[in-house]
């Protein structure tokens, strides 16, 4: 099939407009491009057909313009993901040509590790970008049960926090066992102990994941931008950005109860649900997608929002500041991409799927027509 047909069908695919042999066909294809790109040892270039297929492919898309996410199903919606992976996502490098290199390319590593603890008597602790997380408890050490330094101590009714700066993220083991993975830009502050408390509260700014110890009789209270969220023993995500319009709490298992501080109304949300919180109003999204929610817990970007969205992301991520010389349009961007990538490769792939164009200059992303 040639590269005019292929693209043919797999936009008659996307919307809906193929009869159940065409189908099957698109379907076989992806499912055996997956599996060969599974097999294939690791190499510098992709298959040259790939590369023209995605470029026919897009100019044909960019010619009709028209916005394909809004109408592809869930199904097809996939199935475009798993496509976009098998060109984009491989751990292999991603082939740029010369049209789509970045201008003035200075490339950015990706974050890391990287995390500062603050203990009650003023004392700041830089963790190591070797480690992964750290366990407080009588002592403080890593999770690899490495001792951080005799003299730094947590002591009782104090309150500590740790906070991890544009480009880092962190785990910690709070007393009670219960586990929090920490976003770039966040911070966490907590008790150094639960003991003889009522309830176990901390404080959240920025974005977390919990994995909350279960205890019946101290109830667990994350308080952060306009909320407060009350759970027992329970996995959720919070996404409570200064500089974003909304707070997001996306519940994974259990039951959570979130709070509105400014109205005092208050929601039980269960396991597939999300509460937004915007102003005085608090709204349930009962479709939301539990793997984009945690996507960055788990090493990767999973892209269904804006471009300035996007890009408010990547500044947390790659430490640089954004600079917009156009208007970002306001059409979803739907990608899954590795946050181990360089801030090139990632701009690269953004850059192969529309009308927008990137800049690196130090540390500033221009945002170019």
């Amino acid at each position: 099939m040639n590269t005019k047909k292929a693209a043919n069908l797999l936009d008659r695919y996307l919307h809906g407009k193929v009869n159940k042999e065409e189908e099957a066909l698109v379907q076989y294809w992806l499912l055996s491009e997956i599996k060969k790109n599974e097999s294939e040892e690791e190499d510098q270039t992709y298959p040259q057909n790939h590369i023209e297929m995605w470029d026919t492919i897009s100019k044909t898309i960019n010619t009709k313009k028209i916005n394909l996410w809004p109408r592809i199903s869930v199904a097809a919606a996939a199935i475009a993901v798993i496509s976009m992976s098998i060109w984009f996502y491989s751990s292999r490098p991603v082939i740029v040509t010369p049209d789509a290199k970045i201008a003035n390319q200075t490339d950015i590593a990706p974050g890391g590790n990287k995390a500062t603890l603050t203990l009650g008597n003023g004392k700041t602790i830089q963790l190591s970008n070797a480690k992964t997380g750290l366990v407080i408890g009588k002592d403080l050490r890593y999770n690899d049960n490495t001792a951080i330094n005799s003299t730094a101590q947590t002591k009782e009714n104090e309150m500590a926090s740790i906070t991890t700066p544009r480009g880092g993220t962190y785990q910690i083991q709070l007393p009670d066992g219960t586990k929090v993975w920490l976003n770039a830009a966040s911070s966490l502050k907590f008790p150094s102990t639960f003991a003889n408390v009522t309830e176990r509260k901390v404080e959240l700014k920025g974005e977390a994941y919990f994995e909350v110890a279960k205890d019946k009789k101290h109830p667990f209270i994350v308080k952060s931008a306009d909320q407060d969220v009350k759970v027992l023993g329970t996995h959720f995500n919070i996404d409570a950005y200064e500089d974003e319009a909304s707070v997001k709490t996306t519940l994974l298992e259990g039951s959570i109860y979130v709070v509105n501080s400014i109205e005092k109304t208050g929601k039980t949300l269960i396991p597939g649900q999300q509460s937004i919180i915007s102003g005085h109003t608090i709204s349930i999204n009962n479709q939301v997608d539990l793997e984009e929610a945690v996507a960055w817990k788990n090493g990767y970007f999973n892209f269904n929002e804006s471009l300035e969205s996007i890009m408010n992301k990547v500044s947390r991520w790659y430490n640089v500041d954004v600079i917009y010389e156009v208007k970002p349009a306001s059409d979803p961007f739907v990608a899954k991409i590795s946050r181990a990538k360089s801030l090139s490769a990632l701009l690269n792939i953004i850059e192969k799927t529309g009308d927008v164009h990137f800049k690196i200059e130090g540390r500033r992303v221009i945002v170019t027509k």
